[in-house]
């Protein structure tokens, strides 16, 4: 993804063979009889996440090398994305919600983090200050 790229979300297909069969390897993997500590950076299975490195949703694509193992705590922090607070007008009515809830809306990215969320809930954003408010340095989408 890059600054000033229009995206649109998608939905996520009903199943994930790619990300399934990966995450079925990495298993048998851990708990392989010569499994040594340093092959695998996790400890166990239920302490990652086979992750999109460009989620689903916002047009990434189900192949191996859009995959990897990834902390399941990050893996959860990723989806802030989805939760970041936007405001839309519609007509005459303006809305503010989660970017998840319009589906139908091309996003423009207008910043990358330099740090990660901590928690899918630390988007930094409210209904009263959405991402696109104006304040601090996202600016408001220009009217045109």
């Amino acid at each position: 993804m890059a600054v000033d790229q229009k995206i649109r979300r998608q939905p996520r297909p009903a199943s994930e063979p790619v990300k399934n069969a990966i995450r079925g390897h990495l298993n048998n993997l851990l708990h392989s009889p010569d499994h040594q500590n340093d092959q695998i950076f996790f400890a166990g299975s239920d302490e990652y996440a086979v992750d999109h490195v460009r989620d689903l949703t916002w047009t990434g694509p189900e192949r191996d090398d859009n995959l990897w193992p990834l902390d399941a705590d990050k893996n959860d922090a990723i989806n802030a994305s989805h939760n970041q607070q936007v405001r839309v007008r519609e007509g005459s009515t303006t809305r503010t919600n989660a970017a998840y809830m319009f589906p139908d809306k091309v996003f423009i990215i207008k910043k990358i983090a330099e740090t990660p969320p901590r928690s899918k809930a630390d988007h930094r954003t409210t209904d009263d200050h959405p991402m696109n408010s104006g304040e601090g340095d996202i600016p408001k989408r220009s009217p045109g």
